[in-house]
C-alpha cells in the first residue's frame, strides 16, 4: 500500500521505513546498511522525508525495564556477521513454535536466512541467552510497503526449552482478548525519549487498543488502517508507543489466565512516535494469523 498525499503532506514516519535507520545511531553494520538501503528506496517512492544521516534510534515510547524470564518467547534478530549482540540486533520477534518466529515482513525483506541469528532466552543485549541459525524467511505474499507486514523465520534447529507464544488466528479470537480498549503490552529493546540511544534490555509499555474507526477518523490516520491491521496507543495524549528499531516484536493481550499471553499484532508502522492521536500500527493477527499458523504445519 503506497502513501496517500494525506500521508505526504504530513510526512509519515514509518516503522517500516525507519526501522534500520537506527543502524546510524548505533554504527552501521552489514545488515543494517542492506536494510537501511531499502528502507530509503521505498521513503522515496512513498514521498517521505528520511533524512540520510538522521540519528534516528529504536524507540520504546513511555516504557519500562521488563523483569528478567518475563517474557520468554521475546527474541532478537540478529546481523549474524556481527557478533556483538548490542550492535547486531536490529528488529524483535516472537517465537511461536519450537521451529519458528514471527516478525515483521520489513524486517526481513531481500535478507537470506545466513544473514539472520535469532537470540533468545533473555531480555538483555549483554548477558545471557544464545543465538540459533535460521534455516528459511517466508514473507506473507502480499505484503506491500506496510500492508500484510509479517513474516515467519524457519530456525536451522528447535528451541525446546522456551515455551512458544500463543496468537490468534481469526476475528473471533481476537475479539475474545483484544476488543476496543483491552489493554495490551508490547516490547522491545529502545529508548524512552526519541533521539536517544537504544537499550540493552527490552523495555515494555502498556496501552489500550484503539477502536478502528477512532484510528482510522480525520484526525488520525483518515482511511489508511487496512483490515489487516490493529491500533494500540493512547488516543489524545500519546505517550506510549513503539518505534523504529521495536519493528517485527509482539503486541500481547490477556488470554484466559489474565495475563499478556496471547499475541494480537506485531510492530508494523506508525505516524511518529508516541504523538497524540496517532497511536502505533500493528500487523493484525486476528486476520493474518491463520497464514502464520499455516506456516508453522507446512511440511
Amino acid at each position: 500500500m503506497f502513501l496517500s498525499a494525506h500521508w505526504k503532506t504530513l510526512g509519515l514516519a514509518m516503522a517500516s521505513i525507519c526501522v534500520v535507520s537506527s543502524a546510524l545511531a548505533q554504527g552501521v553494520t552489514p545488515l543494517r546498511a542492506k536494510v537501511a538501503a531499502h528502507q530509503k528506496e521505498r521513503a522515496q517512492q512513498l514521498g517521505v522525508d528520511l533524512k540520510p544521516n538522521a540519528d534516528i534510534a529504536p524507540l520504546v515510547v513511555g516504557g519500562t525495564p521488563a523483569a528478567p524470564g518475563s517474557w520468554p518467547f521475546f527474541v532478537a534478530l540478529m546481523d549474524s556477521s556481527i557478533a556483538t549482540n548490542s550492535k547486531a540486533q536490529f528488529c524483535g520477534g516472537s517465537l511461536i513454535s519450537p521451529r519458528h518466529v514471527l516478525t515483521a515482513a520489513h524486517c526481513v525483506e531481500g535478507t537470506s536466512p545466513s544473514e539472520i541469528q535469532i537470540l533468545v532466552g533473555t531480555l538483555s543485549l549483554l548477558e545471557g541467552g544464545r543465538r540459533v541459525n535460521t534455516s528459511a524467511i517466508t514473507i506473507h505474499p502480499k505484503y506491500t510497503s506496510q500492508d500484510f507486514d509479517v513474516a515467519v523465520i524457519e530456525l536451522a534447529e528447535a528451541v525446546n526449552d522456551i515455551t512458544p507464544a500463543k496468537f490468534v488466528d481469526s476475528p473471533k479470537a481476537e475479539k475474545k482478548v483484544a476488543p476496543s480498549g483491552a489493554p495490551t503490552m508490547a516490547m522491545g529493546y529502545g529508548t524512552t525519549k526519541f533521539l536517544g540511544k537504544s537499550s540493552k534490555v527490552v523495555l515494555e509499555v502498556e496501552m489500550p487498543i484503539v477502536d478502528r474507526a477512532v484510528c482510522n477518523g480525520p484526525d488520525s490516520y483518515d482511511g489508511d488502517i487496512g483490515k489487516q491491521e490493529i491500533c494500540a496507543g493512547l488516543m489524545g495524549v500519546g505517550g506510549k508507543d513503539t518505534c523504529q528499531g521495536d519493528s517485527g516484536g509482539p503486541l500481547f493481550a490477556k488470554g484466559s489466565t489474565g495475563a499478556f499471553d496471547t499475541q494480537v499484532g506485531v510492530v508494523s508502522w506508525g505516524n511518529g512516535c508516541g504523538k497524540a492521536n496517532y497511536p502505533g500500527v500493528y500487523a493484525r493477527l486476528g486476520t493474518l494469523g491463520a497464514w502464520v499458523r499455516a506456516q508453522i504445519s507446512a511440511p
